[in-house]
Parts: C-alpha cells; sequence; structure tokens
C-alpha cells in the first residue's frame, strides 16, 4: 500500500539515532529538559502501600516522556543536585489507573548529578561513524531513514 512519510516523522528518527550516540556530560546548574538526571528517588501515592525507592537511578528529562507518574520529570525542571527536594501533586482525574486517579504523589529526591545530553551533528562524519558502507553522506542517510519508515508504515498496514 501507499504511505506518506512526513518530514517530522524523519527528523524524530534522526533526532533518536543521534540520541543514541549522544554523550552525557556532568554540569553545575539546575536540571533542563534533555538532561539526564542520577537521583535517589522515594516515591508514594495517596492511600497506597510502601513507598517505591529507587537508589542511584539514572533517568533522561525528556518533555512528553513520562517516568515514573505523569508530572514528575515536569517537577525536576530547575531543581538543583546536591540538596533533597520534596515534590508533592495531584494525579489527574482521568489517570489511566482510576485508583490512583486525583491521588497526591509525593516524591523525595535526592539528586546527585545532572548530565546535559550532547548530540553528535548530523554531518558526514556522524554518517561515517554508523559504519554502513551503502551511506556516505547526510542525503543518504535521510533517504535511507524515509524508506525504513516506509516500509514500517506498510507492514503496520498489512497487519
Amino acid at each position: 500500500p501507499e504511505v506518506t512519510v512526513t518530514d517530522e516523522q524523519v527528523a524524530d528518527a534522526l533526532l533518536a539515532m543521534r540520541r543514541r550516540h549522544a554523550v552525557l556530560e556532568p554540569v553545575d546548574r539546575p536540571i533542563q529538559w534533555n538532561d539526564t538526571v542520577r537521583a535517589d528517588v522515594t516515591v508514594s501515592v495517596e492511600g497506597q502501600g510502601e513507598p517505591h525507592v529507587e537508589e542511584d537511578a539514572e533517568f533522561p528529562v525528556h518533555q512528553g516522556q513520562v517516568v515514573s507518574l505523569p508530572g514528575f520529570t515536569d517537577r525536576l525542571i530547575g531543581l538543583t543536585a546536591g540538596t533533597a527536594h520534596h515534590i508533592e501533586f495531584t494525579l489527574p482525574e482521568d489517570f489511566q489507573s482510576a485508583e490512583l486517579a486525583g491521588k497526591t504523589a509525593t516524591y523525595d529526591v535526592t539528586i546527585h548529578e545532572v548530565k546535559q545530553e550532547v548530540l553528535p551533528e548530523l554531518d558526514e562524519e556522524f554518517v561515517a561513524s554508523l559504519d554502513d558502507e551503502q551511506v556516505k553522506t547526510v542525503e543518504q542517510l535521510t533517504e535511507r531513514v524515509r524508506k525504513d519508515i516506509a516500509q514500517q508504515l506498510r507492514l503496520i498496514l498489512v497487519c
């Protein structure tokens, strides 16, 4: 079947590819979007049993991506390493888990480290690092990604 691949889909796939090759560098500043955080996290939800504890957890802080519960990463923006933070917020009334909907989530977070994501440039050097003998230029990589997405979309339509 005929499928349409948007430029946005191609850009997202290329970004994901660059993220797989990103370097994380420690920074001495508050958390920003696209950082990676290393922290001790304790979370409890009103009316639920024992809190969930994760020590030395490392996770990305990307917009639109849920880590733990929706709204948690949004509240990390601007926090700094080296101190304990207490975060409380109410989960949405339409939360997918009815038993948690509208309940208060409480986080105690000690941030140990903030790392910024340093993406490789989308250039011929990056393309060469992929070690694909059939792809030598950014244009060829972009076309390959577009074809791969189209093939995936066709498979979805057929299934």
